[in-house]
């Protein structure tokens, strides 16, 4: 059933000879595997099977990070939960330089966090000081992306606990995986 399925697609992209770019969206042609050309809202030719077309939306995007949980200088943890809003500016240099933006972004800013965390103690790490700082160090980069905001969404001072995750601990010590 998905060879048909493949079959038709084929077929659909055989005989489809443009592409809409809607004006909240970029587009990226490349022709031939060596000729690149950005697409702005309208109707662009393509050639079927010669030409792939890439399209972005260019409205603002909210990425919410995962929870981190951080020492200060001082030796207080805290626990931050963040998000940041972004746009595509210029998708080229969007597909030059990223390949998986969103998870490379959180990586980023959740790097950032912690060196800043890292460095200051727990009076220093105010929620305002720590977004600005982040803010002012992602508006640096240069990845075809608009920065608009970066925010704390959850801050808190807490007592970290870790536990053992591995399959073969047990609470006597013993090791159950072994077959005898």
């Amino acid at each position: 059933m998905e060879y048909i399925g493949r079959l038709l697609d084929l077929i659909r992209k055989i005989f489809v000879w443009w592409v809409v770019i809607v004006p909240w969206q970029q587009g990226v042609r490349v022709r031939g595997g060596k000729q690149v050309r950005i697409l702005r809202a309208g109707m662009h030719f393509r050639f079927p099977l010669y030409d792939q077309i890439y399209v972005q939306d260019t409205r603002l995007r909210v990425l919410q990070l995962p929870p981190q949980t951080v020492s200060t200088k001082d030796g207080r943890c805290l626990t931050i939960v963040a998000c940041i809003g972004y746009a595509i500016e210029d998708i080229h240099k969007v597909f030059e330089t990223l390949f998986q933006p969103e998870s490379t972004l959180c990586n980023m800013v959740q790097g950032d966090i912690a060196e800043y965390i890292c460095r200051h103690t727990l009076a220093e790490n105010t929620p305002l000081l720590i977004e600005l700082e982040i803010f002012e160090r992602l508006k640096k980069h240069e990845y075809g992306i608009s920065f608009e905001y970066m925010k704390i969404t959850g801050y808190a001072e807490v007592r970290t606990y870790r536990l053992i995750q591995d399959q073969h601990w047990t609470p006597n010590g013993m090791d159950t995986t072994s077959h005898q």
